[in-house]
């Protein structure tokens, strides 16, 4: 109200439709000037996907021409942006465009990857889950919007292998084993032919008069495998021979028939 002692008045700047006014004084017959907090509307969500952006644009009055004669309330104005978020699931990620039109005009547009920030449905290897992700961005048309999206697809973990190898044998391929960490589904690739055997002879040993003998055989000296087989070849025995008695005489002496083997020598009868 008028102020006759120092004829001021009182000014109030609406910054957002009566929610919020600040408030200053005027000499009669001057302009007013603001000098409060930046003039600010918030963001007004429509839906998860949609909401409206406001931007100073001045006031109405315009108090640069708005001579002061009593008191006087200067509305703030808005150019109010329509806010559109796009959620884009590609690859095994969420990404989010999100763009601001002033009336049909595109003024600004960004993309971002969503953060996952809680699965409610565990994934599997195989299968995708369920989980909620949030978007964060820069611009200042999309910095005050909470964009975040429910139960929405979680990709699979896909397998986790672990390679195992197996070295081929003499006989038996060798292989590479990859068996999942996660659920132990696995498959088996690189093989490798088998390596086959080193023959190695094994010598034939002959009989004796009382010792048995031995064919020639073979074994492989990489995996110790009889290859073919030695056999025993029995005794051959003693050929005996007679040793004939001798008389003795006046003045030798005689011997007694004896025997002993021709083959081998031994003495069978002294």
């Amino acid at each position: 109200m008028f102020d006759a002692t120092v004829n001021t008045y009182k000014i109030t700047w609406d910054l957002n439709n009566g929610e919020l006014e600040e408030y200053s004084y005027v000499e009669y017959g001057k302009y007013a000037e603001y000098s409060g907090n930046d003039p600010f509307k918030p963001y007004v969500e429509v839906s998860s996907t949609k909401g409206y952006y406001y931007e100073f644009a001045g006031w109405d009055p315009d108090p640069a021409i708005t001579l002061i004669k009593g008191e006087r309330t200067f509305t703030a104005k808005y150019d109010d942006y329509n806010i559109i978020f796009t959620w884009t699931y590609s690859e095994g990620k969420w990404t989010v465009t999100a763009t601001a039109k002033l009336v049909d005009e595109v003024v600004c547009e960004e993309t971002v990857e969503a953060e996952l920030i809680k699965i409610t449905t565990d994934p599997t290897c195989t299968n995708t889950g369920k989980g909620n992700y949030k978007a964060t961005f820069t611009e200042k048309y999309f910095t005050q919007a909470v964009v975040e999206k429910s139960n929405a697809t979680v990709p699979k973990l896909g397998h986790d292998y672990v390679a195992v190898v197996t070295a081929p044998t003499c006989t038996e391929q060798g292989y590479t084993t990859h068996t999942c960490s996660r659920c132990d589904d696995s498959y088996v690739d690189s093989y490798v032919n088998a390596l086959g055997h080193v023959e190695v002879i094994d010598a034939a040993v002959e009989p004796t008069c009382t010792e048995p003998g031995l064919t020639e055989g073979k074994h492989c000296s990489r995996c110790g495998e009889v290859l073919v087989a030695q056999e025993v070849v029995p005794a051959l025995g003693h050929v005996e021979v007679i040793d004939a008695a001798v008389e003795p005489t006046c003045t030798e002496t005689g011997l007694t028939e004896g025997k002993h083997c021709s083959r081998c020598g031994e003495v069978l009868v002294a």
